[in-house]
């Protein structure tokens, strides 16, 4: 009397109505199936997996564009094919290991003073980028690293990098001291 034999899968309420769901799983608001859940939020929310991929069992997300974004929870942006989640086994660092990884092929430069470009990977010599060969290292060298400077020499000497046209040597921190012979 006023007792229901609920088929598997149901709470015994006074009408058998309420869905009982494994572990990983929840109700949908209805109650009428079991959907998973990703590390605390239900599989029918937008946010689950970072919002960029889907929650097909319990704690396993499948990334939409894993070429965009990657990790457990599918947050961990890819910046040019390194995921910012993880350690890269080929040695290779996210953002030339001078930056962040803020959104997919965006890198956020840590120190804007010492390293800009794409993949910050340009460094800076006394305020002038290493890709402005005119200006940089006075127009006389290269920028190998953040604020050094190395001189280009003339052609015929055992350590010239670079045919510069001119006649002269040069010296100093940005090569903007002419070595006369």
């Amino acid at each position: 009397p006023n007792s229901c034999d609920c088929e598997s899968g149901w709470d015994s309420s006074p009408d058998c109505s309420v869905i009982t769901c494994p572990t990983g799983y929840t109700s949908t608001p209805n109650g009428t199936y079991c959907i998973p859940v990703c590390y605390s939020i239900p599989s029918n929310e937008t946010s689950v997996c970072g919002g960029h991929g889907s929650c097909n069992a319990p704690n396993s997300c499948e990334c939409y564009s894993p070429w965009e974004w990657s990790g457990p929870q599918c947050n961990d942006a890819v910046c040019y094919n390194i995921s910012s989640g993880t350690n890269n086994t080929n040695g290779e660092e996210i953002c030339s290991g001078h930056g962040d990884c803020t959104a997919p092929d965006t890198c956020q430069c840590t120190n804007p003073l010492e390293w800009v470009g794409e993949q910050c990977n340009v460094p800076i010599c006394y305020g002038v980028g290493a890709n402005e060969t005119a200006t940089v290292c006075s127009g006389h060298g290269t920028c190998e690293s953040p604020d050094y400077c190395r001189c280009y020499v003339n052609i015929g000497t055992s350590n010239s990098t670079e045919d510069t046209g001119n006649s002269a040597d040069y010296g100093g921190e940005r090569c903007e001291i002419p070595i006369c012979f």
